[in-house]
């Protein structure tokens, strides 16, 4: 499964890229295979939450990482991530997998960015 924010920073990120229509169509159709998951009203408050954990610890986080942890968190599910940085100090709510110890179906989205020339989805 992947949140609805990370279809949504992918899809920028590949007109970012400016990627020609068959880069388009080889990302669109691997993340078919994962099922999007979109915020419920149980969702909303986790966020919030978190939101609020953030800055009373004096680390206020953008809402995009934020709605990935809430996604992950409603759904007992772990964040895969390079930037452990932006999820380390939410450790008591948040599972991390660190990108390098990824397995399953997280890895055809490793194996495309190494193969368009990227290593991550930064700008």
């Amino acid at each position: 499964m992947i949140s609805f924010q990370t279809q949504a920073e992918l899809f920028a990120w590949i007109l970012h890229r400016s990627f020609s229509a068959e880069r388009r169509r080889s990302l669109e159709q691997l993340l078919s295979d994962f099922e999007v998951v979109w915020p419920d009203d149980l969702c909303s408050l986790i966020w919030a939450n978190l939101v609020n954990d953030g800055r009373a610890l004096g680390r206020p986080a953008g809402a995009q990482d934020m709605w990935v942890a809430a996604i992950a968190v409603r759904h007992g599910a772990q964040i895969c991530t390079a930037n452990i940085k932006d999820y380390d100090y939410l450790s008591e709510q948040v599972k991390l997998l660190p990108i390098a110890n990824q397995v399953g179906p997280v890895l055809p989205i490793q194996a495309f960015l190494r193969e368009h020339g990227e290593s991550e989805l930064s700008g």
